[in-house]
């Protein structure tokens, strides 16, 4: 069994909200962080993210869940590229449901969907997982740098 979020997202700020609402729980924000905690149903941990005004955002993940998760991200809006780097466990990543790309301990991956392509990080049951990623968002950055 595995359970799938998918989070059609207008602005970078939306991922904790929109995947807290789909969890039926709540999330911390604090001074442009925010925080969701896996709830017990699912697993344990947390994902983290704080998005800077230049357009580069960091996101945190450190969690365990108790099955097989797909988490769906579809930008609307945003010209991304995510820069993800693992520490721990692994993650498989795709786009739209294409070929699945398994990213392993203290391996990088780069993905730059287009807009309103879906990238999708599919989680194993029962493996700790921690990895990071920066996303920058190339338009925001670039009138950010001009």
């Amino acid at each position: 069994m595995m359970n799938s979020f998918r989070l059609d997202l207008k602005n970078v700020n939306d991922y904790v909200p929109k995947l807290a609402d789909q969890m039926k729980i709540g999330y911390k924000e604090e001074l442009g962080e925010y925080k969701i905690f896996i709830p017990k149903d699912y697993g344990n941990g947390f994902i983290s993210c704080i998005n800077f005004p230049n357009g580069i955002g960091l996101y945190i993940y450190s969690l365990k869940f108790k099955e097989r998760i797909n988490i769906e991200l579809a930008h609307q809006n945003q010209s991304l590229v995510r820069f993800l780097y693992m520490l721990k466990g692994s993650v498989n990543s795709r786009l739209d449901s294409g070929i699945k790309y398994q990213i392993k301990p203290l391996e990088h991956y780069t993905i730059a969907p287009k807009l309103g392509q879906i990238h999708e990080l599919l989680f194993d049951e029962n493996e700790e997982t921690i990895f990071g990623y920066l996303e920058v968002d190339r338009v925001k950055y670039k009138d950010y740098c001009a």
